[in-house]
């Protein structure tokens, strides 16, 4: 969802600065990462190098200040306001006084919304439990008993989920986020 927003926004950049993450990089069992092959798709260049400061800005200003929120939607619009502020308010004598969005240049490598789309759909096989159930990361979704043992796809665009077998869609939900959601003692 970020990286789909960020590449319409913004265009697609010339690169990217990324740590080396299990995620973000190949494994001895896998050729390359599917975030190495997104960025390849879509021809941007994957840096390694250190990230700890925007690391460490997260957690210092940015969690602290947003304890609050319970909520994933209400969460990131406040990422939202924050970069906002952080590219525009402040003054920096490294920039002679002007601010960091001041110096961006947009991307002119615009992408195709389908394009961009088709590349940031994640798919994965799932089994068909006894239960007429499929398991996506903890949580479980049903499928029509006629499916049961057998091995489906679960298409996750945006926060849409489809369970497909043989290209045919069997179900959709939308993605089950309660997780996300702070517990209180009324809950």
């Amino acid at each position: 969802m970020v990286i789909h927003e960020t590449f319409t926004h913004c265009g697609l950049p010339k690169a990217i600065l990324s740590d080396r993450g299990s995620q973000f990089k190949a494994s001895q069992l896998h050729e390359e990462a599917e975030y190495q092959y997104l960025l390849r798709q879509l021809g941007i260049e994957l840096i390694y190098g250190k990230v700890e400061d925007q690391f460490r800005f997260i957690q210092r200003d940015f969690v602290l200040e947003n304890l609050h929120h319970s909520v994933l939607d209400t969460l990131i619009v406040a990422w939202g306001q924050g970069m906002n502020w952080h590219n525009w308010q402040p003054r920096h004598h490294a920039h002679q006084g002007e601010c960091p969005a001041d110096h961006y240049v947009r991307s002119l490598r615009q992408p195709n919304s389908e394009d961009l789309e088709l590349h940031l759909i994640h798919e994965e096989p799932r089994k068909v439990m006894r239960t007429r159930c499929i398991s996506y990361y903890g949580h479980t979704y049903r499928v029509p008993d006629d499916y049961i043992g057998r091995r489906v796809w679960t298409v996750l665009k945006g926060e849409n989920l489809r369970i497909e077998y043989g290209k045919e869609v069997i179900a959709q939900y939308p993605l089950k986020t309660d997780y996300l959601q702070v517990k209180t003692k009324d809950s």
